[in-house]
C-alpha cells in the first residue's frame, strides 16, 4: 500500500499551522503545530512505549474526558466517502507503527465505516493523523484536622482571656494528565477540516486496559463528528 501524502502547498501559503484548544471551565490550553509541505510534517513527540500507553487512559476520571471538538464550516461532510491515514503516524516511533497507533486506527475505522465511509488508498477524501502528550499537573489541598482552646488564668480567681488553635493538614498529590488528538485533513484542498480533543486524568488502572479504553474515549470524540452514528 502506497503511503498517503498530501500535495504541496501553492507558493505564499503558510506552512505552519498552529491551533489552540481552551476547555471552558479550566484555562488549560493544548497546542500543537503541524506543517503542510508536500505531506503532513508533524512535530514528532517522542514517547516511550509506558508512556504512549499512558496517553489514552483518559477515562479513569469519575466524569470522563473533557471533549473539545471544532470544524470548517465550509466543508460538506456528506461528500466524503474515502480515508486513509497519514504515514507515518505522529503517534508512530522512528518508522515502527506504535501499539497505540494500532488501538488508535482500529476504532477510528469503526467510527468512520459505522457512517458508510471506506478506507481507500492512495488517493482518499480524508486523511487522519493522531497526536498525543502527557503533562505532569502538581495539586495541594488543606483541610483542618484539629483544634483546641487554650485558657489563660491567675491562680485561684478563676480563668479570664484565651484563644483558640486550630491545625491544618495540606496533602500534594500529582497526576498525569493526558490529552489525545483526531484531526482529518480534506486530502485535495490541503484543509484541516475537523478536530477534536479529550483531555484528562491519567492512572495506572486504565493503563492496563488501554485495548479497551481507547475505543471508549474515541466513540465519545466521534458523538461531536458532524455526520452522526446511525442508531
Amino acid at each position: 500500500m502506497r503511503a498517503n501524502t498530501l500535495p504541496k502547498n501553492k507558493p505564499g501559503t503558510i506552512s505552519c499551522h498552529m491551533r489552540k484548544f481552551r476547555s471552558r471551565s479550566s484555562p488549560r490550553i493544548v497546542e500543537y503545530m503541524f506543517s503542510f509541505r508536500g505531506k503532513l510534517m508533524c512535530h514528532r513527540i517522542a514517547l516511550v512505549a509506558g508512556v504512549l500507553s499512558l496517553t489514552l487512559l483518559l477515562a479513569a476520571c469519575a466524569s470522563g474526558p473533557t471533549i473539545i471538538a471544532n470544524q470548517d464550516p465550509t466543508a460538506d461532510f456528506s461528500a466524503y466517502k474515502t480515508y486513509g491515514f497519514v504515514s507515518p503516524l505522529s503517534t508512530d516511533r522512528a518508522g515502527v507503527q506504535a501499539i497505540l497507533s494500532g488501538f488508535l486506527i482500529n476504532a477510528t475505522e469503526a467510527e468512520l465505516n459505522a457512517r458508510g465511509m471506506q478506507r481507500a488508498a492512495p488517493d482518499p477524501d480524508l486523511l487522519i493523523d493522531f497526536v498525543v502528550s502527557t503533562q505532569q499537573k502538581i495539586r495541594s489541598s488543606s483541610q483542618p484536622s484539629s483544634s483546641a482552646t487554650v485558657h489563660r488564668g491567675r491562680g485561684g480567681y478563676g480563668t479570664w482571656g484565651g484563644y483558640s488553635m486550630s491545625v491544618s493538614t495540606t496533602t500534594v498529590t500529582q497526576t498525569t494528565e493526558g490529552t489525545v488528538a483526531i484531526d482529518i485533513i480534506d486530502r485535495k484542498r490541503n484543509q484541516l477540516v475537523w478536530e477534536a480533543a479529550a483531555i484528562g486524568r491519567v492512572t495506572d488502572k486504565t493503563r492496563e486496559n488501554l485495548q479497551y479504553v481507547v475505543p471508549a474515549v474515541v466513540s465519545e470524540m466521534f458523538k461531536k463528528y458532524p455526520v452522526p452514528r446511525p442508531e
